[in-house]
């Protein structure tokens, strides 16, 4: 064991806790920068609805079908779930909102054809939407 004694040299021991500190921020910051990535941009958007009047009852409804393709790497999933985590079905509806496309999801008249799992990514996924 004394050939070990010298680790125990603060002068070695003081850039380790330096290191072993600045290891344990990096931890923390990259878990709140995750938390800040699932949020979905579906209640911003609902909020910015709010503000601004719109009258969908001077405009014509047509029903559409969306082909749509993503990189599901960032989001929970292409369905809606009850936790609020970023899915692809989030995104996409608060960008209907904020174009004013749909006034909101149950008036829509959604149906998905499909669905996929976390980190998933999806083509030619099928939506129908009046709009």
């Amino acid at each position: 064991m004394a050939e070990l004694d010298f680790l125990a040299d603060p002068l070695l021991l003081k850039p380790l806790t330096k290191t072993r500190k600045e290891n344990i921020n990096l931890e923390d910051l990259s878990k709140e920068e995750l938390i800040e990535k699932d949020k979905s941009a579906l209640p911003f958007a609902k909020k910015k609805q709010k503000g601004r009047k719109f009258d969908f009852n001077k405009y014509k409804r047509r029903r559409i079908l969306l082909r749509v393709s993503y990189f599901g790497w960032d989001y929970c999933g292409f369905a809606s779930q009850e936790d609020d985590g970023r899915t692809i079905e989030s995104e996409l509806f608060a960008a209907l909102l904020q174009t004013k496309l749909v006034e909101d999801r149950t008036q829509s008249n959604y149906h998905r054809c499909g669905r996929t799992d976390k980190g998933v990514s999806g083509t030619g996924q099928a939506i129908s939407i009046d709009v």
